[in-house]
């Protein structure tokens, strides 16, 4: 996915509509194993969830394919040293190209992080007088971040009404939300 026109891994847990997304320098392997926050954040977002099984679904676009196996081999392997964690397998499976019915879910999560995104670009550039940020700025990385936290803790689903965050931790959000950028 590409946000702001920047490559974005994003991930949705079909169970809990709970939402993940980074930036990343490039698609592939090659860069998720040198970009160690992404693959951090990515490995404890999957604990977070707290499932004994994951699968990961993508679609066959080679590089992501390696930059799932990598996570996959990363995740693992702190399983195999860590008998606290809840999860015991986490694979893959792939989707046909182009076959946006079989990632719908994270589809419409990437579109609306995307809307919030430009929304707090937008406020960000009034508030400063400034233009709108540009991709490679700093706070582009937390704009992205914010707007998934929102998501995950906000956005209620029509469906059954419940934000993600209610779906994972069975109960409302209830702490003070911030503006961003205050």
């Amino acid at each position: 996915a590409f946000v702001a026109g920047r490559p974005t891994l994003a991930m949705v847990d079909r169970t809990t509509g709970f939402g993940f997304a980074r930036f990343v320098k490039h698609k592939g392997a090659a860069t998720m194993r040198a970009d160690d926050q992404v693959l951090r954040a990515l490995k404890e977002w999957l604990l977070h969830l707290g499932h004994v099984q994951v699968i990961i679904q993508t679609d066959d676009e080679s590089s992501i394919i390696a930059s799932m196996r990598l996570v996959i081999e990363q995740v693992a392997g702190e399983l195999a040293t860590d008998e606290g964690h809840p999860m015991k397998r986490i694979s893959m499976r792939t989707t046909q190209g182009y076959s946006s019915g079989s990632n719908g879910g994270v589809e419409r999560f990437i579109g609306t992080v995307k809307g919030l995104f430009r929304t707090y670009n937008t406020h960000v550039a009034q508030k400063l007088s400034e233009p709108a940020m540009t991709v490679g700025m700093p706070i582009c990385d937390w704009s992205l971040h914010h707007a998934v936290w929102v998501y995950n803790h906000v956005c209620v689903a029509q469906v059954d009404k419940r934000t993600p965050y209610q779906r994972l931790r069975g109960k409302l959000y209830t702490t003070k939300v911030f503006e961003f950028a205050s």
